[in-house]
């Protein structure tokens, strides 16, 4: 993995991992909005379920960002690799 790693831009490595990351709070953030309506003997809380969801689109925005900014620095390197500017 680390021969993978050095091959690709720091750029593209950073965006990735941020995309992880943040694929993962999404995850957990679900797993919180399941539990608040999964629960049967407590109502549900408006302000609960609208703080779960108003992080989750604040995060999915974060993932699309992470998704172009890792594709835009891919495409980077690959351009200056085929324009002989590569290491």
């Amino acid at each position: 993995m680390d021969s993978v790693r050095a091959t690709l831009s720091p750029e593209f490595v950073s965006a990735g991992d941020r995309l992880v990351r943040h694929l993962f709070d999404v995850g957990l953030q679900l797993g919180v909005l399941r539990v608040v309506f999964d629960c049967e003997t407590a109502p549900l809380d408006a302000a609960v379920i609208t703080e779960v969801i108003s992080g989750l689109v604040c995060d999915l925005d974060l993932i699309v960002r992470d998704a172009g900014l890792a594709m835009f620095a891919l495409s980077d390197e690959r351009a200056r690799v085929a324009g002989g500017g590569g290491r």
